[in-house]
């Protein structure tokens, strides 16, 4: 979003314009990235209220993008919320981008989290009361 002020404008209108339009910028979920270094742990934890093979998941690892179709979540943790996770650790030289997500036709309720390290970096869940979910981490 790029923030337009007229010229004629004084600096005063032009802070407060500024100031207004925190709110709005604030709201547009915009995602940062998120990087690793070499040698970093990454790992990824999708969880879905449906356990089988529904599920389709997209992550980022050291041979760039991965998507999975029909993928089973084995972890019950409670309810119908199941989850499953994958890690590997970053092998190239100056690092990379990591990001995930996950989508189902059939599950109210979708989860995504990567942790670096052992501390989570970015995590995102969706909630659908029509059966389609997605979260993108």
């Amino acid at each position: 979003m790029r923030l337009q002020i007229a010229a004629a404008a004084t600096p005063k209108l032009a802070a407060a314009a500024a100031f207004a339009a925190i709110p709005l910028i604030a709201m547009t979920g915009t995602a940062s990235a998120v990087t690793t270094h070499q040698y970093d742990n990454v790992k990824y934890v999708f969880c879905a209220d449906t356990p089988g093979a529904t599920n389709e998941v997209s992550y980022y690892d050291s041979y760039g993008r991965r998507e999975q179709i029909n993928v089973s979540l084995p972890e019950a943790v409670g309810g119908s919320r199941h989850c499953g996770s994958l890690s590997y650790t970053e092998y190239e030289k100056y690092g990379s981008y990591v990001g995930s997500s996950i989508s189902n036709t059939a599950a109210p309720y979708v989860y995504c989290s990567i942790w670096v390290n052992g501390v989570k970096v970015a995590e995102s869940e969706d909630y659908s009361n029509y059966g389609y979910s997605s979260a993108f981490c």
